[in-house]
């Protein structure tokens, strides 16, 4: 039983096979920040806060022959907390996807689409 297993594997293994790629890049980063505000107006904190999340994902998608697509999706999140929010200066929790595409493309055709926002 065990040899057939050993033989069924080598004989997949050993097939010829066309090349198909997947790859992919993680980045991001983390931000934070605070203040304090001494004798802040009654009614409001005296802490202000804030904190950011940013991850993205880039990389190769599908790649045979000429062909290749690639891809990159990139958002943030943002959390803020104090007096600014409390005045309405600020939003306290925002989430967006600011770049999002995709391309395909070979040596004479190039198509890509997506969204990319100024910050």
């Amino acid at each position: 039983m065990i040899a057939r297993f050993i033989l069924f594997a080598l004989v997949l293994f050993f097939q010829p096979k066309t090349a198909v790629a997947f790859d992919y890049n993680f980045e991001g980063r983390v931000r934070s920040g605070g203040q304090y505000y001494f004798e802040s107006p009654r009614g409001f904190g005296d802490y202000d806060r804030e904190a950011e999340l940013r991850v993205g994902v880039l990389g190769n998608a599908w790649k045979k022959d000429q062909w290749k697509m690639d891809y990159e999706v990139t958002g943030v999140t943002r959390y803020s907390g104090g007096p600014s929010v409390q005045t309405g200066l600020d939003k306290d929790y925002d989430a967006d996807f600011f770049r999002a595409w995709f391309r395909v493309e070979n040596d004479k055709f190039k198509f890509s689409g997506g969204r990319q926002r100024i910050l």
